[in-house]
């Protein structure tokens, strides 16, 4: 089974539709093929195939997906009468897994699955869930959301996901079997502009599959997209699955510790330093920011987070998917350990090793790791936010209690 995701940032671009179209054309073409509706908490993929059966279970106790056309569908509209959700985050990722794990999908050879707006939660789910069967993202923007094109465009590479192709959706509009012209300008009507999405794709090296126009009547989006559609199908044929740089279970195990030391770091400074004090000798209380800790050698797993945000404000707080991003560092886990730390061991030369006084410890912090080489910053005057922090550090350190848990890592 080879898994496509259709996708976007943004909601309302037509990732229901195109993935739709992308299953039927597939399943011309003579292939097996399924769809999943990921979208949870608003599922109408089951309304949009007219699909009005529901879901049956098997005797194995897993669900039946209803079968529309040739082509086995389940949405969360087809298991329950009322399929809007109000959950949490975790709550979505627990029905992604079962989505996956719990169907009777019958290894199709496709599995078309409409993705949810955004980048985050479910999307990282299904990433997590499907990785070893992802070919590639679909990904869909409108000319005027260009900047949400490239937002997915970010969230796919850092997930070693390829992009099968972009598709600029509702480019122009389509009535009565041909393309509406201004009667002025003499050029298509474009409400939500036109070639945007095919300039980005051009500008990243991506492969551009085509226009889809808006149709007064929803029947002819086969024959105003037609070669869009074929081109779909023609770039599935040629994607390949991305080669994953695995990180050895030691590698993990030593960034999860980290990342753990770092959580009880934070715990500590929150429940036994005066932070508003520290702020008051050595920052700037008046106007805090967020600061990302970038581990770079974590960006290969899709198990273990990559990025930790930090704020002064009161108090230490990590943030999840902060609105705005001061700047940051990018620094390894074994880096951050020893600024945890506190210290690190040096030597003089490579060969230092094996001389009896060139080894010594010496004061460490995020700032040690940038000027000497060992880690790089990102944004404006990051360095003195980067130097508040080692200083609440080094007042933990004090804490003998953390400073083993963080040696222990």
């Amino acid at each position: 089974m080879q898994v496509i995701l259709s996708a976007s940032s943004k909601g309302g671009v037509g990732k229901s539709e195109i993935a739709k179209l992308t299953a039927y054309q597939l399943s011309r073409d003579g292939h097996d093929v399924a769809m999943m509706d990921a979208d949870i908490d608003s599922s109408n993929l089951s309304s949009r195939m007219g699909v009005s059966d529901r879901v049956e279970h098997t005797d194995d106790d897993l669900i039946q997906p209803v079968t529309k056309d040739g082509i086995k569908v389940y949405s969360m509209e087809s298991a329950f009468q009322d399929s809007s959700f109000s959950q949490s985050g975790d709550f979505m990722r627990v029905v992604i897994r079962n989505m996956v794990s719990g169907a009777a999908w019958d290894d199709p050879d496709y599995l078309v699955v409409d993705c949810p707006p955004g980048t985050k939660d479910i999307f990282d789910e299904l990433v997590k869930v499907l990785r070893e069967d992802i070919l590639g993202a679909i990904v869909i923007g409108q000319s005027d959301t260009v900047d949400d094109v490239g937002r997915m465009t970010k969230v796919c590479n850092h997930n070693y996901v390829p992009i099968v192709g972009y598709i600029e959706n509702m480019s122009g509009i389509w009535a009565e079997g041909e393309l509406l012209m201004g009667p002025k300008s003499g050029n298509p009507v474009a409400p939500f502009g036109q070639g945007r999405v095919e300039a980005l794709a051009k500008e990243i090296g991506g492969r551009y599959l085509g226009p889809i126009p808006l149709c007064d009547d929803h029947s002819e989006i086969e024959s105003a997209a037609a070669n869009t559609i074929k081109s779909i199908a023609i770039a599935v044929g040629d994607a390949e699955q991305a080669p994953i740089p695995d990180l050895k279970e030691g590698d993990k195990g030593f960034i999860r510790n980290v990342l753990n030391a770092l959580k009880a770091t934070v715990k500590t400074v929150n429940s036994e330093l005066d932070v508003k004090g520290i702020q008051k000798r050595f920052g700037n209380p008046d106007n805090p920011k967020v600061i990302c800790l970038e581990l770079t050698d974590a960006s290969g797993s899709w198990m273990l987070p990559s990025k930790v945000h930090l704020k002064v404000e009161g108090g230490l707080k990590i943030l999840r998917n902060p609105d705005e991003v001061y700047g940051g560092i990018k620094i390894s886990s074994q880096e951050l350990k020893f600024a945890l730390e506190g210290e690190r061991m040096t030597m003089d030369s490579p060969t230092a090793l094996y001389q009896d006084d060139a080894i010594s410890s010496t004061k460490y912090g995020l700032v040690d790791a940038v000027q000497m080489g060992k880690a790089s910053v990102y944004g404006d005057d990051v360095i003195n936010y980067l130097s508040l922090l080692d200083k609440i550090f080094n007042e933990v350190i004090d804490q003998s209690k953390i400073q083993q848990a963080v040696k222990n890592s």
